[in-house]
């Protein structure tokens, strides 16, 4: 499925722009527009029991913090006959924030803005900030443990005293 154009501007793939509006906090009425299936049995005949209006916070847009304002659903399997709420690619289950909003906090963490000021910046605790960093180490030192290490580094024997011996 080829991205959308919404995409690059909320950071999140099957959700399409409906309107938005405000200045200091800005807010993004999103519509899911991805697959709907049941997390148990895969199924997809899927009636809407009931729906809610739901707000989810995500990364800033420049200096101003920006909010998605979508309707989720809670739908009954048909299959299985379990009840779920409905799943979004990009926001964890029982969050009300998204991945890249907890990647935001984690990086400008990490880049050296202390814990106080990201907290109050992004509107959220101290506690979270410093969760969602634990996080983005976690991340990126699983990205690095993958990684491949030649067996050969290529030392430069110009740099190395003429005595010593590898």
């Amino acid at each position: 499925m080829p991205p959308s154009i919404h995409e690059p501007i909320i950071g999140l793939p099957d959700f399409k722009i409906i309107s938005y509006k405000g200045s200091k906090t800005i807010e993004i009425e999103v519509e899911y527009v991805g697959k709907r299936e049941c997390p148990h049995c895969q199924g997809q005949r899927l009636p809407q029991e009931r729906a809610a209006f739901t707000g989810f916070k995500d990364h800033s847009i420049g200096i101003n913090k920006s909010i998605l304002l979508m309707r989720t659903y809670k739908f009954q399997c048909y299959g299985c006959k379990r009840y779920f709420n409905q799943r979004f690619q990009g926001i964890n289950l029982y969050q009300r924030v998204t991945e890249p909003f907890k990647e935001q906090v984690g990086l400008r963490h990490h880049q050296g803005t202390n814990k106080r000021v990201t907290a109050i910046n992004l509107g959220v605790g101290e506690a979270t900030v410093e969760r969602y960093y634990h996080r983005h180490l976690t991340l990126q030192s699983n990205e690095s443990k993958n990684a491949s290490c030649p067996k050969i580094l290529g030392i430069d024997e110009n740099i190395l005293p003429k005595n010593r011996v590898i």
